[in-house]
């Protein structure tokens, strides 16, 4: 399981109006969740293959090409829904005329015994900006404000001493009213702070998680 899906999964279960963090209901949520996740994980659609796709394009290769190629996937409704959403990305990245950049990822410090390493899944450079694009390719859940806002403060904290201009891209996809709905929101990087629940609330997810693989240790 990629860090990025389990991440994810720790995301849309906060929901601190009704879950308060660090609470024995909470972490009895978050176990039963992950439980159910681990039962049906298996047949899902693996986006890295979408994501290495557009690398290619800001690399120089053809957007048709790549049509063609997500337009041959051959799970059920697959090809239609990637397809979609590049044609989606494109819109607003204008990938052919975009510069590639590679960028791995960076430590998030949840607790003393965690800390995770997301990235974005792809980057760019148009206007002088440097683009880091975090794509939520979920069909379900959509996600809440408050739910977009952490992934937003998390991933758009500055580089220290970085004279580059940055602005953090994140990228929606649900399924919403019989079909499935493109959200773009682009911000710069800028100093936020970091919700205190939501880092609790993530404790608990991880702490539930490593519990139920065995106790494989902090989850980096």
């Amino acid at each position: 399981m990629s860090t990025k899906t389990d991440f994810l999964r720790g995301v849309t279960l906060f929901n601190p109006r009704i879950y308060t963090p660090e609470t024995p209901s909470n972490k009895d949520r978050i176990a039963g969740k992950i439980a159910d996740y681990e039962a049906s994980d298996g047949g899902r659609w693996n986006y890295e293959d979408f994501y290495r796709v557009v690398q290619h394009i800001l690399k120089g290769a053809s957007f048709e090409q790549a049509m063609t190629h997500l337009g041959s996937l051959e799970g059920s409704g697959e090809a239609t829904a990637k397809t979609g959403l590049l044609k989606f990305v494109d819109k607003h990245l204008n990938l052919s005329k975009s510069e590639f950049m590679d960028f791995g990822p960076r430590g998030i410090r949840v607790d003393d015994r965690t800390t995770i390493s997301i990235a974005p899944d792809f980057a760019c450079k148009r206007g002088g900006v440097i683009c880091h694009v975090f794509v939520y390719p979920n069909r379900q859940p959509a996600l809440s404000e408050l739910q977009r806002d952490v992934v937003k403060s998390l991933m758009s904290q500055p580089f220290e001493g970085g004279k580059e201009r940055y602005n953090f891209c994140l990228i929606e996809y649900p399924f919403m009213e019989g079909k499935r709905v493109g959200r773009y929101e682009e911000i710069p990087f800028e100093y936020g702070s970091i919700s205190k629940d939501f880092l609790m609330h993530m404790s608990d997810f991880y702490s539930e998680l490593s519990n139920s693989r065995g106790g494989q240790g902090t989850l980096i």
